[in-house]
């Protein structure tokens, strides 16, 4: 019963958000907004162009390693749960028009989708943070890795990742781990 209520959650997240894909055991969703022009008919009062300097997430990847960084499985590879140690985050972004240090905050959830902290030391409501420079034109970033040196915290099932920024969650996308 569990597995077709699993199975029946994430079919509502893929027919019910926007561009939602699924690409190697990967299911990504992303929020976009919509931008509303000015019908032609309203006459254009003076104007000045302002560019956003709005972060946009392209994608996120996920490696496997150590506390101190030693990879154990790289971006791409698949996760089984006994081997699981520390998950680190690649985002890969764009939109940005000029550097601009950002605090980019992120969840991990369970499959059951509990969030995952450090008691005492997350920040309420997030796994973790960083202070990121975001470079003019995009790029990637790392976050901090998230885990456990001594066994695996990460059991068999899809975990959900999220980055937040000034208080919206900016980019959803999920990674799975097998038994």
């Amino acid at each position: 019963m569990l597995k077709l209520s699993k199975i029946i959650l994430l079919l509502l997240i893929v027919l019910c958000v926007p561009e939602t894909s699924f690409s190697q055991g990967v299911i990504t969703r992303q929020k976009k907004e919509t931008t509303v022009t000015p019908s032609k008919k309203k006459r254009a009062s003076r104007s000045t162009t302002r560019q956003s300097n709005k972060l946009e997430i392209v994608s996120v990847d996920f490696k496997n390693e150590e506390a101190n960084g030693t990879v154990i499985d790289g971006y791409g590879s698949t996760f089984y749960s006994g081997k699981m140690r520390h998950i680190r985050p690649k985002i890969y972004y764009k939109g940005v028009n000029k550097s601009e240090t950002k605090r980019i905050y992120m969840k991990f959830k369970d499959p059951n989708g509990n969030l995952r902290q450090w008691s005492g030391h997350s920040p309420e409501g997030y796994t973790w943070f960083a202070d990121i420079t975001l470079q003019p034109g995009g790029g990637t970033f790392e976050m901090p890795n998230w885990g456990n040196g001594q066994t695996s915290t990460y059991g068999p099932g899809t975990h959900t990742f999220e980055l937040w920024a000034d208080g919206k969650c900016i980019y959803t996308t999920f990674f799975k781990v097998n038994p």
